[in-house]
C-alpha cells in the first residue's frame, strides 16, 4: 500500500533530508538500513546519480512499504536517521519534528507538548556553590551554607570536583551523577524515554518534551513569574537535581514558584547513588523541611506523580514512562489559547499581582 504526504510535509521532508550527510552517496545511505526493521529494504535501495534525485526516489520508495504492525517504513527510517545525530545538533531537532509530523499525518495520531523544567545548576553556579560565593548574598541565611557544608563533608574532595563536570552552560545540559552513561544530558535522557513511549504501536498521541528550564529559573522577574503562571495552569514535569537544591537561587525560585505542591505538576528529585546513604539522608531532611507540601504528596499521600527519592536512572525512566501518559491527558485539557501562549518564544508583560510577586529578585 502506497502512502502519500501532503505537499507541505513533502517539501519539509525534502528540505531536511537534503541536509543530511547520509544522502551524500548510496553507501552512506545503505548504512542507515542496519536495524532489523529496515534490513529487508537495504539491498533494494534504488541507486541515484545525485543527492536531489536520491532524496526524491528514497521518499517514494519507502512510502510504498509498511511493516507487519502497520507502521510506515518511511517513519521507521526517519527515526533511525535521527539517531545518527546527537541532541543539540540542529539536524537532530529538525528530524525530531519531522518524525512527529510524518507519524501524525500518515497514522492520524495527534501530538502533545509536555512542558519540562530541569531545576539544575549551570556550570558557573556549581562553581559558585563549591567556592561559597553563592552564599554571599545578604538574604542568604548562614544555616544554608552550613547545610551545604554538611553535605559536602560526606564526600571526598575529588568527588566534589567531579560534580563540576556534570554541569554545563545550560540547565538542560546537566548530567545526573548516578547515570551509568555519564555523557548523557538529562535532556537526552528525557527525549529518549519519550521516543520509547512514542514507538508503541497503540499510542493514542505522541508526547513531545518542550523545555522551559531557562525561563522558569530566569533572572528576569517578569519572564520568570509569567512562566510560573503559564505552567501552573497547564501542568508540567519538574526534574530536580538534589545537589542544586543547596544553591540559594535554585532553592528560592523553586519555593517561590509554589509548583512543587501543585497537583497539576509532576516532580522528581534525583538524589545520589544508593551507596551515598549519609548524603541522601541529609538531602531528604532538606527536602522535607523546605518543601513540606511536596514531601507530603510523596510520603503521606503516595502521589505517583511526585517522587522525591530517585536514586538511579532506571527509576527515573520508569517514573517518566508512567507519568508522561498521565501528563499528556492533563495538558490536552488546557484551552488552546493558553497552549499557544506557552509556545511563544518571547514571554509577554506581567500585570497586577504578577508585578508584586516579582518584587523580590533572586
Amino acid at each position: 500500500m502506497t502512502l502519500f504526504l501532503s505537499q507541505e510535509l513533502y517539501d519539509h521532508c525534502r528540505m531536511v533530508l537534503l541536509r543530511c550527510r547520509q544522502f551524500q552517496g548510496h553507501a552512506s545511505l545503505r548504512a542507515v538500513f542496519v536495524t532489523t526493521e529496515l534490513a529487508a529494504y537495504r539491498d533494494d535501495l534504488p541507486e541515484c546519480a545525485s543527492r536531489d534525485e536520491r532524496v526524491d526516489v528514497i521518499i517514494d520508495y519507502l512510502l510504498q512499504n509498511t511493516l507487519s504492525d502497520g507502521r510506515p517504513v518511511f517513519h521507521v527510517f526517519l527515526e533511525a536517521l535521527r539517531r545518527r545525530y546527537e541532541p543539540g545538533d540542529e539536524l537532530f531537532d529538525h528530524l525530531t519534528q519531522l518524525c512527529f509530523s510524518v507519524r501524525k499525518e500518515l497514522l492520524g495520531i495527534g501530538e502533545v507538548d509536555i512542558p519540562f523544567v530541569v531545576a539544575a545548576m549551570t556550570h558557573s553556579e556549581a562553581e559558585n556553590l563549591l567556592t561559597g560565593s553563592a552564599f554571599e548574598n545578604p538574604g542568604v541565611a548562614p544555616a544554608e551554607q552550613t547545610s551545604f557544608h554538611s553535605l559536602k563533608d560526606t564526600f571526598r574532595e575529588d568527588v566534589c570536583s567531579d560534580w563540576l563536570s556534570h554541569y554545563g552552560q545550560e540547565r538542560d545540559d546537566w548530567r545526573p551523577h548516578t547515570h551509568a552513561r555519564p555523557t548523557d544530558t538529562i535532556r537526552a535522557m528525557i527525549s529518549r524515554t519519550a521516543d520509547r513511549l512514542n514507538q508503541g504501536p497503540e499510542v493514542s498521541s505522541l508526547v513531545r518534551p518542550t523545555f522551559y528550564s531557562a525561563q522558569f529559573l530566569s533572572s528576569d522577574d517578569k519572564n520568570r513569574v509569567e512562566t510560573w503562571e503559564r505552567l501552573s495552569g497547564s501542568g508540567c514535569v519538574i526534574i530536580v537535581d538534589a545537589v542544586s537544591l543547596f544553591h540559594p537561587v535554585i532553592y528560592r525560585r523553586l519555593l517561590q514558584s509554589e509548583m512543587s505542591s501543585n497537583r497539576q505538576v509532576a516532580i522528581a528529585v534525583l538524589v545520589l547513588s544508593p551507596e551515598a546513604n549519609q548524603a541522601n539522608a541529609l538531602i531528604e531532611q532538606e527536602v522535607k523541611t523546605r518543601f513540606q507540601r511536596a514531601f507530603a504528596r510523596f510520603d503521606w499521600y503516595d502521589d505517583l506523580l511526585c517522587n522525591l527519592d530517585v536514586r538511579q536512572w532506571r527509576g527515573l525512566r520508569r517514573w517518566l514512562q508512567a507519568t508522561l501518559p498521565k501528563m499528556a491527558e492533563r495538558v490536552q485539557l488546557v484551552p488552546r489559547s493558553t497552549a499557544r501562549e506557552m509556545m511563544q518564544e518571547q514571554i509577554g508583560e506581567t500585570h497586577g499581582m504578577g508585578d508584586l510577586i516579582s518584587g523580590q529578585r533572586w
